[in-house]
């Protein structure tokens, strides 16, 4: 089944707290689910927002690039930082309306744990490829990302 995601008005912030953006759902402040942290993930990459995809992290949330290794969570918001310079000059400046787009999100929820595939893509470069995203009501427990490019030779 496929995770379809809205990021327009979903979020609401309450209030930064040691560099932690806390986000309340508009329908009450109810607890998020697997699916409400994916959402606000997701949300934070298409938007570029470190702080956004950060709060929608688990404690022990890890992220592997294979160009830069495994980040963890207090080392996410450099890595966020020097991908977003890359990508500002490849573009040479010229401003695109989302950071990242995500598409064909495939979700499989098993065993308490929500797993997502998804296609990935930096509008204005080259630079695409595919994300493996677990997540438990906790938060994203852990992405792994693969770039899609032609083969030397």
């Amino acid at each position: 089944m496929a995770l379809k995601v809205h990021f327009e008005d979903i979020w609401k912030c309450r209030s930064p707290c040691d560099n932690v953006l806390f986000l309340d759902k508009v329908d009450g402040g109810k607890i998020m689910s697997s699916a409400d942290h994916l959402g606000a993930y997701a949300g934070g990459f298409t938007n570029g927002d470190a702080a956004t995809i950060l709060a929608a992290a688990a404690d022990g949330f890890v992220f592997d690039d294979p160009n830069a290794g495994r980040i963890a969570k207090g080392d996410f918001a450099a890595y966020f930082a020097q991908l977003k310079e890359t990508v500002d000059t490849i573009r040479g400046g010229t401003p695109q309306q989302n950071f990242m787009d995500l598409t064909e999100v495939v979700t499989n929820e098993e065993g308490g744990v929500l797993t997502a595939w998804c296609w990935w893509s930096i509008p204005g470069t080259d630079i695409q490829g595919s994300g493996l995203i677990k997540v438990s009501d906790d938060g994203v427990v852990s992405e792994r990302i693969t770039y899609y490019t032609a083969l030397a030779g």
